[in-house]
């Protein structure tokens, strides 16, 4: 069942599973959401503590219309959400298809 976290301007949509060992943040590629990892899971579950999130703009995450669609910007809200909801270093893999992942390892949130 998919929780909600307020992240500055936005309301971010997520899955979590169990702690069932090191947190592992799975981000979606674009048009989709955190339902597009779901046949693994069940697998990814039973030895990590899952975080599936839908990006600002995809699945029931919520932000308001002059949010600024950068990559700058979503890695810095992604980076705040692990710093607020998980609160520890974290694995995190993406699924893409053009873009590479989002800046956000060595940028602190604004």
């Amino acid at each position: 069942m998919p929780k909600t976290a307020h992240v500055d301007e936005v309301e971010l949509s997520y899955t979590e599973g169990p702690d069932n060992g090191p947190a592992l943040v799975l981000l979606h590629a674009q048009h989709m959401d955190w339902f597009s990892y779901s046949s693994v899971l069940p697998d990814l579950s039973k030895r990590f503590h899952v975080f599936d999130i839908d990006y600002p703009g995809h699945g029931t995450t919520t932000v308001p219309p002059s949010y600024p669609m950068t990559a700058d910007r979503i890695g810095a809200d992604l980076a705040t959400f692990i710093q607020q909801e998980i609160r520890e270093a974290v694995f995190v893999t993406r699924q893409f298809l053009r873009r590479p992942p989002h800046r956000m390892d060595s940028r602190p949130p604004p």
